[in-house]
């Protein structure tokens, strides 16, 4: 290490410490000895090339001098030092890491799932892809992988053929036909080379084998070489394989074609969003494959009773969107409430016989292309009036009307940090993040796992995200993890690379991810947007159900 390096990590250690020390503090912090801290930083900063850190002090300097005689709080305090608190951790973090991790908000990132039992090595393949910017869910149970695949799409599965217990080739066979349909490469993983082995992976529906130990970056360029034929075939594709109706990428030609007509035209032009109700509910209770069907039921039971003219589309998952030329919204709302009357009284029956029935929500919205002309804006609207649908009970259409505001639920948040500083760092990561994204949410934050367990908080939540660091003092994130049922629950580890036992522990505990410290900033806003995204999904999904249930 260069002398200039010791100088520059002693003034950030410094810093850490009279930062940590006020976070601590229960006392108020004078508003002259604030400055003077700031001052000391704001000249020492630049003279050993901490330019950005300099800067951020000079501000935090003039703000304390603009507030004399004022007594600052932790609030305030924290409010001042978290622009000075991400540029000292990311000089730490550049430093500590010699490659460059690409990470981008608006980079939406391939997902690969790996199935595999070796937590070890589990834990370096995904590392390695991750840097490579892939996001990676670790799977060591079979059976765990099998129930995501049906509420996460990948874009490509790497699964071990010796899974212990579970064979990697039984666990192909029961995927083969739901990664045949969204067109999910599969890549099998072996510790033998046998003819026997390969030849079976390719009969059951393999694309690529690849034998243990193998070089890292041929892993990734085949890898990503599937990844890149799959996005080949995706874009040719305008029809969903389930449903047979068209795909979402129909939805964006078809809309911009019918928004150029009605501006030429002035003719109506209206957009529903349909959901079917407690699909959930229907997988968890009655299996995947019922599901299926009660998907291509309900496609073909609507696509019925449609005019020739209308456009239905599926969108993902149990959501549609129906385009209607030349119908107002108010007349496609009584067309869908007839569809919704006949559809509630269709009968299904499970692969054992038993009988039951489903109902779907549904919100619309008139397009006006002089309003806007984008599909999205327009998309928002129908799901706002699909919400209130929902929110006042399923089982109806209700037409958008301008009063109308976004009531989902926020995302709970627990964050499990006994150091401040990261604390206060994390804590602003994903308000900005959320905040960016406008996802509403709701933090409590933690020092210990007695007091958040203490706390009740996941019998208040139900679900949400959990942030963990795996080392706290007294009890650890480990013991934490075995303290409580977490299933409802996306966890998040927070590890040094020192703990890598305890990260392959909690994986087996089943955490959904982690992060190893220290860890870039726009890596960790990736990470958490990922997460935030889907856990507001389910909120708008299931938003009221506790209540429609009691």
């Amino acid at each position: 290490m260069t002398k200039m390096k010791v100088y520059q990590y002693k003034l950030i250690d410094n810093i850490r410490k009279k930062l940590s020390e006020w976070l601590s503090s229960d006392k108020g912090i004078p508003s002259a000895e604030v400055k003077r801290f700031f001052h000391s930083i704001s000249g020492t900063a630049p003279t050993i090339e901490l330019d950005g850190i300099g800067a951020l002090a000079a501000d935090a300097m003039k703000t304390a001098d603009g507030n004399k005689g004022m007594t600052w709080n932790r609030k305030n305090i924290q409010d001042l030092i978290t622009p000075l608190l991400k540029e000292c951790y990311q000089f730490e973090y550049q430093n500590e890491i010699d490659f460059p991790i690409k990470a981008d908000l608006n980079e939406k990132r391939k997902i690969v799932f790996l199935v595999e039992n070796d937590t070890n090595f589990l834990i370096s393949i995904k590392d390695f892809l991750e840097i490579k910017g892939f996001h990676v869910f670790g799977f060591t149970d079979a059976d765990k992988a099998i129930s995501a695949l049906y509420d996460v799409k990948p874009d490509c599965i790497l699964l071990d053929i010796f899974l212990g217990d579970q064979s990697g080739l039984d666990t192909l066979a029961h995927i083969s036909k739901t990664v045949q349909k969204q067109y999910v490469p599969v890549v099998m993983l072996s510790d033998t080379n046998s003819t026997d082995l390969r030849m079976e992976s390719y009969k059951q529906g393999a694309d690529d084998f690849i034998q243990k130990p193998f070089v890292l970056e041929e892993l990734f360029i085949r890898v990503n070489r599937q990844i890149e034929r799959k996005g080949f075939v995706d874009h040719l594709i305008l029809v969903d394989e389930l449903t047979r109706l068209y795909n979402r990428k129909y939805l964006r030609n078809s809309f911009s074609h019918l928004c150029a007509k009605q501006w030429e035209e002035e003719k109506d032009l209206s957009i529903a969003f349909l959901d079917l109700d407690y699909f959930k509910k229907v997988n968890d209770q009655y299996g995947h494959l019922t599901g299926d069907t009660v998907l291509k039921e309900f496609s073909r039971f609507v696509k019925k009773r449609l005019r020739p003219e209308d456009i239905l589309i599926r969108y993902g998952g149990e959501e549609f969107v129906l385009l209607s030329p030349e119908l107002s919204a108010a007349k496609s709302k009584e067309y869908l409430e007839k569809i919704l009357a006949a559809f509630s009284a269709f009968i299904f029956n499970d692969e054992d016989g038993h009988e039951f029935s489903c109902t779907f929500s549904s919100g619309v919205v008139d397009v006006d292309a002089s309003v806007s002309t984008s599909l999205s804006y327009w998309l928002d609207l129908a799901d706002l009036a699909l919400y209130k649908s929902k929110e006042n009970g399923r089982n109806q259409v209700t037409l958008f009307n301008r009063n109308m505001s976004s009531s989902i639920k926020s995302v709970s948040i627990a964050l499990l940090e006994d150091d401040p500083i990261m604390q206060v760092l994390l804590s602003n990561t994903i308000k900005q993040t959320a905040s960016t994204s406008k996802i509403p949410i709701k933090i409590s934050k933690f020092e210990s796992g007695e007091q958040f367990l203490e706390s009740k908080w996941m019998e208040e939540n139900k679900r949400g995200m959990v942030l963990l660091n795996i080392f706290m003092d007294g009890m650890s994130g480990i013991e934490t993890l075995k303290q409580a049922d977490f299933n409802d629950f996306t966890v998040l580890m927070l590890s040094a690379e020192t703990g890598r036992t305890e990260m392959m522990q909690a994986i087996e505990l089943g955490v959904a991810d982690y992060v190893i410290k220290p860890f870039s900033i726009h890596s960790m806003e990736n990470k958490i947007l990922f997460y935030l995204s889907r856990l507001a999904e389910n909120n708008r999904e299931n938003g009221h159900e506790e209540n429609i249930d009691s």
